[in-house]
């Protein structure tokens, strides 16, 4: 009973803060949002899942004091906050840039607190997305896929994973700056279902996969959290702009003052990956064992 009290208290103080820090963002413009809301979105969805018996969140790792297998996962979040925001994001695809954050904090928060709590955010609110819709939409595939043709798909965005990391390496090291923004995002398209195809060959449980197979449940998971995700974390941002985009290719309308390839794909692109790389982790670190 006293640590479910402490968990929905928790929870309250997580919506709390989130919900703050939305405000402060849209109406105060003020340029440090989205480190607290971070740590208020997991929090309050990491809460609501342990509440829920969502056996999935990692969240419950700090809730039952495992420190053995969070900090782990938070090492390893970190090491992957340096590739996508530092080295491929800023260095290579110069696609954004932090203008309120100088010096030693323009890598210590975004490596330290923008990657490691907002790919887990993103999990969070999946695993809860799909507690909530267990049972109300039905889990069956309305085409099925051989084997074989599963199994080639899978070998193929494996593949792609050295080929979409090397891409952007090879034209730096080359000094081909013209094309580097637009290889950074081609390398995206190559490794977005990297990590799926992995777990794929794992567990044979694929995303692709069951969107290739009409699967309601899988396709309405993705797609709500998909919308939640951009609608909290991008639209807020239009006002304060703690973050803003620049040298984005191929696109240049927008939508609700986000550009159409970062609203779209962009964020598609890392709900998925966090996604699944989460889960691939969890598989490493043996945390659902």
């Amino acid at each position: 009973m006293e640590n479910k009290f402490f968990v929905r208290t928790l929870a309250i103080i997580g919506f709390l803060v989130m919900t703050a820090s939305l405000i402060a963002s849209v109406v105060f413009k003020f340029h440090f949002w989205y480190s607290f809301f971070l740590v208020g979105a997991v929090s309050f969805f990491g809460c609501l899942n342990f509440l829920l018996h969502a056996k999935q969140s990692v969240y419950r790792l700090f809730l039952e004091w495992k420190w053995r297998k969070f900090i782990p996962l938070y090492l390893i979040s970190l090491c992957i906050g340096i590739l996508v925001d530092i080295i491929f994001g800023r260095t290579f695809g110069r696609l954004w840039i932090y203008p309120h954050l100088f010096g030693f904090w323009n890598f210590i928060i975004p490596v330290f607190i923008y990657y490691p709590l907002g790919g887990n955010h993103i999990y969070e609110i999946y695993v809860f997305i799909r507690r909530v819709l267990k049972g109300k939409i039905s889990n069956a595939h309305s085409a099925n896929l051989s084997d074989k043709s599963k199994k080639l798909i899978s070998q193929i965005f494996i593949i792609f994973l050295p080929i979409g990391i090397m891409l952007p390496i090879i034209t730096y090291v080359f000094h081909r700056m013209d094309y580097l923004t637009s290889i950074v995002i081609f390398s995206m398209v190559l490794t977005m279902f990297s990590f799926d195809a992995i777990m794929y060959r794992i567990k044979k449980e694929s995303i692709l996969i069951d969107i290739l197979q009409g699967n309601i449940f899988t396709i309405s998971t993705l797609l709500i959290c998909y919308l939640l995700v951009v609608i909290l974390n991008e639209l807020p941002n239009v006002f304060s702009q703690e973050w803003i985009y620049q040298n984005v290719p191929f696109v240049h309308f927008e939508i609700f003052g986000v550009n159409t390839l970062i609203f779209t794909f962009g964020w598609f692109f890392l709900v998925l990956v966090s996604i699944r790389f989460t889960d691939f982790v969890k598989y490493v670190l043996k945390i659902d064992e």
